[in-house]
């Protein structure tokens, strides 16, 4: 019902886009096994969904009666049982990758707007104050559309990074040292005085310096070393798609760096294998 009308529309786009935005990154950054657990939970809870239209679930509880003899009241009890069981599922994988967990507060934060804040304030709105419905339901959904902004921004924030870092122009370089050494030498001061507990990959802020999770591991990531005719270069493989990271002689002149993302241990270059 929330998802009638235009501004029931907009907010159904608006979630969709924000699930979109989060099983990208949920594929780019998990292993092989959650990828598959993902996709296996996705596919049964799409199709036990179509139980929830009547003409489905009346089409098939009376075929499952006439052969099976099956009651329908289980038929019923079992479909809500796998659809809340899928549901959980996904919740779950979400919550245990940890670079997913941003991007999926997001997203809860507006289903639960969406779902229940909105519809109790539309129902207080036009009973108590129907002049300001207008108004505070155009504010709600913009509140909405900033929230979908603001995971897409996440999302794609750490790209944005490394790629704008070669951008400055040569006239700039000079100022932009000297103000990166002030402002480095306050930082170090205070970290002398506060200790971070925070693990290596979150303080670490060079683009050059790439830390992998589940590095090895079965269905982690992993590191080869590969032949081309334009040059060497380091590939990382997720089992479902590999890219290009840096040039081999980049790597081991030290200006890339690979590092375990669990302990923040350096892998050496020596120890990546060819492909």
């Amino acid at each position: 019902m929330i998802f009638k009308g235009v501004a029931g529309k907009i907010l159904l786009i608006l979630l969709v886009i924000d699930l979109i935005i989060l099983l990208i990154q949920y594929f780019e950054e998990t292993g092989i096994v959650r990828k598959v657990l993902m996709i296996i939970d996705l596919v049964v809870t799409g199709a036990v969904s179509l139980f929830f239209n009547r003409t489905v679930a009346e089409y098939v509880t009376f075929q499952l009666i006439k052969n099976t003899g099956i009651d329908i009241s289980d038929v019923g009890m079992v479909v809500v049982g796998v659809w809340m069981g899928g549901v959980a599922l996904f919740i779950i994988l979400m919550v245990i990758t940890e670079e997913c967990r941003g991007v999926f507060g997001y997203t809860a934060t507006a289903l639960l707007v969406a779902l229940i804040v909105m519809p109790l304030l539309i129902l207080f709105l036009e009973n108590v104050i129907p002049i300001a419905t207008g108004i505070i339901a155009i504010a709600i959904i913009a509140i909405i559309a900033i929230i979908a902004i603001a995971t897409l921004g996440e999302s794609v924030g750490g790209g944005t990074q490394s790629t704008s870092s070669g951008s400055a122009g040569s006239n700039t370089g000079t100022y932009s040292q000297k103000k990166y050494d002030h402002v480095k030498g306050n930082t170090m001061s205070t970290m002398n005085n506060q200790k971070d507990n925070r693990p290596a990959y979150e303080t670490d802020t060079n683009p050059n310096h790439h830390y992998i999770a589940d590095y090895r591991s079965f269905g982690g990531i992993k590191l080869f070393k590969v032949h081309d005719s334009m040059g060497d270069y380091i590939m990382l493989d997720n089992s479902i798609t590999s890219r290009k990271i840096c040039n081999l002689k980049e790597a081991e002149s030290g200006k890339h760096k690979f590092y375990r993302r669990e302990n923040g241990k350096e892998i050496n270059i020596a120890e990546i294998p060819w492909k």
